[in-house]
């Protein structure tokens, strides 16, 4: 691509160049003994975030109440906070993205896309045939169509991030194409519509995958091109902003027992939501303190490489009935949640880890060989489709 930088990017051209020479993109598995281990470690505690939260969400439990808070007391306390970080971990991996694509070359951009539909593909068929032969949980004519179209009906993350990665290589010229004083303005602007007016006219859940990962790519661009860290800062305000979300819960918890008021009960996580503007805080300033924590680890580069795999194995559709209403239910410990839950989100990490392992070494090595042969073969067939297709 051709770079389009003002003055303020240059002065960060230096570090910008180590650090290309060190890291690979948020879904991109070949690359394992060059990262930094640092932002590594960051998406391991992200997925693992990401699994408490489903562990919370999808457990099978009774609306939470001032009844079920009665009866569970701090076991509802705990699930709610469980699931308090989840889709804000989300935004991380957004961030990651936004960090490490900015200044990314467009030659081989859309290469990265195949080895993700074929994980997406492959791990909603194997796992349908699993569930299926097993009977570990009834399914539909819909969801055996849903299985076989996971590029529609997948994991929203994964689809979302595919379709989203189409458009990069045009975000990345207009982005390139600001100085910092417009970037600044444009950041201004989407944070205020965003974020910080729904978060306060209690609308913090209504906009769309798409411009989620716009907004989180855009933040995570300026992070690389613009901002001056400071390592210590970001720490508190990491450590301030996830208190003040988890002090949310308690609060609100305790507003709706004191009152036997559901309201205030039902709201509880409302600062989960991603565009909440607790939640970008915490994201964003988590993600830039690990930037500056460098460190190198091939046991943590070597487990980070797994985490699309278990993401897509314990979020499948119809997998995820089973693990979370089937095996020891959730909801049967919802009144004592703690050991259960560490348990549970634990094996669950570990099986699909080793999982994706095994299918790592064997059919994506198989498929990558055959992607790096015929890669340039599948451009020129599109290329030609799409010039028919332009000149007509």
């Amino acid at each position: 691509m051709e770079n389009i930088v003002n003055n303020d990017n240059i002065k960060h051209s230096d570090n910008i160049c180590r650090e290309e020479k060190n890291n690979s993109e948020i879904l991109d598995n070949n690359v394992v003994k060059k990262r930094d281990s640092n932002i590594e470690l960051l998406r391991i505690i992200a997925i693992l975030l990401i699994i408490m939260y489903h562990y919370s969400v999808h457990g099978g439990y009774e609306s939470f109440s001032y009844n079920t808070l009665t009866k569970w007391g701090g076991g509802q306390i705990f699930i709610q906070i469980m699931g308090l970080f989840g889709k804000a971990s989300c935004s991380i991996f957004a961030l990651i993205s936004g960090y490490y694509l900015i200044t990314k070359k467009e030659k081989n951009h859309y290469k990265k896309i195949f080895p993700l539909v074929a994980d997406l593909y492959f791990y909603s068929i194997i796992l349908f045939v699993i569930v299926y032969f097993f009977k570990l949980t009834p399914i539909s004519i819909k969801d055996s169509i849903k299985a076989f179209f996971p590029i529609i009906w997948g994991p929203w993350y994964v689809v979302s991030y595919i379709l989203f990665y189409l458009f990069i290589p045009f975000i990345n010229k207009w982005l390139l194409s600001l100085n910092k004083k417009q970037y600044k303005i444009l950041l201004i602007f989407i944070l205020l519509i965003w974020s910080f007016i729904p978060t306060f006219s209690l609308q913090a859940w209504r906009f769309s995958s798409i411009d989620f990962f716009i907004v989180m790519y855009i933040i995570g661009a300026y992070i690389r091109l613009h901002l001056k860290r400071n390592h210590r800062l970001f720490f508190w305000i990491s450590i301030i902003s996830g208190i003040l979300m988890i002090l949310s819960v308690l609060s609100f918890d305790m507003l709706g027992y004191l009152l036997k008021n559901n309201i205030f009960i039902l709201n509880a996580t409302y600062f989960k939501y991603y565009n909440s503007i607790l939640a970008v805080i915490w994201a964003a300033s988590t993600f830039i303190y690990f930037i500056d924590v460098k460190f190198k680890s091939k046991l943590i580069n070597f487990i980070s490489s797994s985490v699309l795999g278990i993401y897509l194995i314990h979020e499948n559709d119809l997998l995820k009935r089973y693990i979370w209403r089937g095996i020891f239910p959730n909801a049967n410990y919802a009144n004592f949640p703690y050991i259960h839950a560490l348990i549970k989100v634990l094996c669950i990490f570990i099986i699909c880890l080793i999982i994706d392992v095994i299918k790592r070494f064997t059919i994506s090595k198989i498929f990558n060989n055959w992607l790096d042969k015929n890669y340039n073969k599948i451009c020129s067939f599109f290329r030609n489709k799409a010039s028919i297709i332009l000149d007509k």
